[in-house]
């Protein structure tokens, strides 16, 4: 789908409002029926292993020693930073400091504007935020004393446009090295130093802007999204067929059944540790209990110079022919600290110390509270925001909705290392799980559906290679993606699909602007070698 045609679909466009935003509902709220519940705390604790009867019925993958070797779990469609790319991407969009999981009632607020415009980097600007910035260039300001970090304050804080890009060492290192694509766009742009700061700021916002939303269309979402919906989506014709969901009316705002429900997908893409670079001994854990940032990729401090990301390890090469986007590698068995890690498959499970949150993470929550887990925090959030079930969206597309064969969970057997072919939704009694197999929740329902290439009725041990065996979101979690992220492109006239300018835009990191990467990027910011 070209981007004039996408133009003259759309009519005229017009930049988004203030950052204090409201969501908005992709289905209204009188179109269905949203899951009732008697005990929601305790059912959705139980469902991914929190206080569970049978602790082996639940989403949680089980204990497993931290490690970056091949194994069934991973997902040869995505290498591993692509994990920490959503991320990045879900704090330029959304940053709801108003809801929390115990006010049914209370609406969200959206700080971050709903646009691709990168305010998680930028900030306010350097008119507004001159601490971030080298007023005499237009650069953003790096760390001199300690060029593998971000640029901290005296609290140890980073000086950066989103606090939460300092959340885990990965996402902190992707923030760094959109810094560092800034300023050598600056360079780039404004050899000399002729141009004035102001000019030579906005010139290069403006191409690491569409650099950015180009990655996004044409390799993050051939990614994460399955081939055959994405293809389905860029044919369709005319405006309703490209917005079925998400019509012009409701582009100034982000649906809470993106930010509540089908962008949290990536939780099931996260690994329990990480090789980060060849010269660590092992690989690094995402925390490590309650010492949180001992010995683990938990922020919000210094980095610590060993975990300094080398992105050959989690990034591919598009040089490569196997790893382009919407393409899996022949094998996923290569053994050693050199190898490319891919992420974990988008299923039902989520890896064990999600189980158990940070308190940095979590907050002051006890030992076993069912809100320390991850996978029982967005069912909760969707279930306040009464969000509807994945079956109404797909009734609303006039697609299929999954069969009972799909609406099923893989969980671990008693053996060590093993599992068992996929079963049916657990619950605390029967009641809870018929409930949740009538109306799955959102989020739920686009991981199941993105799974369903996996085997239904074998079982694995982990030291077993499943090759070709990808999973990727479908026609109800992958429709939403597409439809939130060209809406939201379409409706900005700065963007790289509506401004005029951009037609004859050759991009720095790449000539082709069609195959641009995040290895481009970080490729052209010096981050990879």
């Amino acid at each position: 789908m070209a981007a004039d045609q996408l133009n003259q679909d759309a009519g005229a466009h017009g930049g988004q409002g203030s950052q204090d935003e409201k969501f908005v509902r992709l289905l209204d709220r009188g179109t269905f029926t949203p899951l009732s519940l008697a005990n929601p705390e305790a059912i959705f604790g139980a469902l991914v292993g929190v206080g569970a009867v049978d602790p082996k019925a639940t989403m949680d993958q089980g204990s497993d020693g931290p490690n970056d070797d091949p194994d069934p779990q991973e997902n040869p469609r995505i290498p591993a930073g692509y994990t920490y790319f959503g991320q990045f991407i879900d704090h330029d969009l959304t940053f709801d400091t108003t809801s929390t999981l115990d006010n049914k009632e209370q609406r969200p607020n959206n700080e971050r504007t709903p646009r691709l415009d990168l305010d998680c980097l930028y900030g306010l600007g350097p008119a507004s935020a001159p601490f971030m910035y080298d007023g005499a260039t237009g650069k953003l300001l790096t760390n001199t004393a300690h060029p593998y970090d971000l640029p901290r304050a005296g609290n140890d804080r980073a000086i950066i446009g989103d606090p939460r890009n300092d959340e885990n060492a990965m996402v902190c290192q992707i923030q760094r090295g959109f810094i560092k694509f800034h300023n050598a766009v600056v360079d780039a742009q404004n050899p000399g130093g002729v141009k004035d700061a102001t000019a030579a700021f906005k010139a290069a916002q403006r191409e690491v802007r569409w650099t950015y939303q180009s990655v996004i269309l044409n390799d993050y979402l051939a990614r994460v999204v399955r081939t055959d919906v994405r293809d389905g989506y860029l044919n369709a014709t005319g405006v309703q067929g490209h917005f079925q969901l998400y019509g012009r009316d409701k582009w100034d705002a982000l649906p809470l059944e993106f930010t509540a429900a089908a962008y949290r997908f990536g939780h099931s893409m996260i690994r329990n540790a990480y090789r980060l670079n060849q010269g660590q001994p092992a690989p690094q854990r995402i925390f490590d209990g309650e010492n949180e940032r001992v010995d683990s990729l938990v922020g919000f401090g210094s980095l610590d110079p060993g975990h300094q990301v080398d992105w050959t390890l989690l990034l591919p090469n598009p040089n490569v022919a196997d790893t382009a986007p919407g393409q899996a590698p022949a094998r996923n068995d290569h053994s050693g600290k050199d190898r490319l890690q891919f992420a974990y498959k988008m299923d039902t499970n989520i890896v064990n110390p999600l189980l158990q949150l940070p308190t940095a993470i979590a907050g002051q929550l006890p030992g076993g509270h069912p809100f320390r887990a991850l996978a029982a925090r967005n069912l909760m959030r969707g279930y306040n925001f009464r969000l509807p079930s994945g079956q109404d969206v797909a009734c609303a597309l006039g697609i299929p909705v999954l069969g009972a064969k799909d609406l099923v969970i893989r969980t671990p057997a008693d053996a060590p290392k093993h599992w068992k072919p996929f079963a049916d939704i657990p619950g605390i009694d029967a009641e809870s799980a018929a409930a949740l197999t009538a109306a799955t929740p959102l989020w739920l329902y686009a991981l199941m559906e993105a799974q369903a290439g996996i085997p239904r009725d074998v079982g694995f041990d982990d030291d077993q290679i499943l090759p070709h065996v990808t999973t990727a979101l479908g026609p109800v979690g992958g429709r939403i993606l597409l439809e939130v992220f060209y809406g939201i492109l379409i409706a900005d006239d700065e963007s790289v699909l509506a401004d005029p300018g951009s037609e004859d835009w050759v991009p720095l990191a790449n000539p082709d602007r069609n195959k641009l990467t995040l290895w481009d990027i970080l490729k052209y910011a010096g981050e990879i070698p």
